[in-house]
């Protein structure tokens, strides 16, 4: 259902075919349209997050940084790399990669609303903080684990394990924030779009 959504362009053709699938009386009138939408976008979002969650990049990073773990300081590195790409993916999934074009969306729909909907421009405020290194740094990156390589053999599976429960954990906290902010977006910006185009 949501797989194939990686903009927010591909997200809001995706609620304007869920709006002319509901009965007129619905899309009749704009709050119950804009209210099933909405509750449309909480199933979707949460679909959305768990196939990030079941995904084969999500497996592989972890995978990839507990043998990373085996080598001594190898796994700083290639922890750091796996949660930089995973968090463009996030961003991507939740449609919240192209904050100019959502920037547009939400002119586009102050004037329509003749500057009733102020909301989205907060939106666009949460948008603005929401980047990759943003998304890392509630991560908490560090270094301490590498300390165990001391011990040969039984350090090193230490360390990869550690690995991988880390880049596991970092990831989990990308794909929750992710979600938050696409909850807002979605929510203030994109269906309200949807329901003004619907008028």
């Amino acid at each position: 259902m949501t797989a194939n959504l990686y903009s927010y362009q591909a997200w809001l053709n995706y609620y304007h075919s869920q709006a002319a699938q509901l009965p007129y009386a619905i899309k009749a009138h704009p709050a119950s349209l804009k209210s099933t939408l909405q509750s449309i976008s909480r199933t979707a979002l949460d679909a959305r997050a768990e196939q990030l969650r079941q995904s084969d990049s999500y497996t592989n990073k972890k995978w990839k940084t507990a043998a990373a773990g085996l080598i001594p300081f190898l796994k700083i590195g290639v922890s750091i790399d796996a949660c930089e790409e995973f968090a463009d993916e996030a961003l991507q999934a939740f449609g919240l990669s192209d904050a100019r074009g959502l920037k547009e969306i939400a002119r586009t729909l102050k004037k329509a609303t003749s500057g009733r909907d102020d909301l989205a421009m907060d939106v666009l405020k949460t948008l603005g903080k929401l980047t990759v290194s943003e998304l890392l740094a509630h991560t908490g990156m560090n270094a301490a684990s590498e300390g165990l390589h001391i011990k040969p053999v039984i350090g090193q599976v230490a360390s990869s394990v550690m690995g991988y429960k880390m880049v596991r954990k970092r990831m989990i906290k990308i794909i929750e924030r992710s979600r938050s902010v696409a909850g807002d977006v979605h929510a203030n910006l994109l269906i309200p779009m949807v329901v003004e185009t619907a008028r």
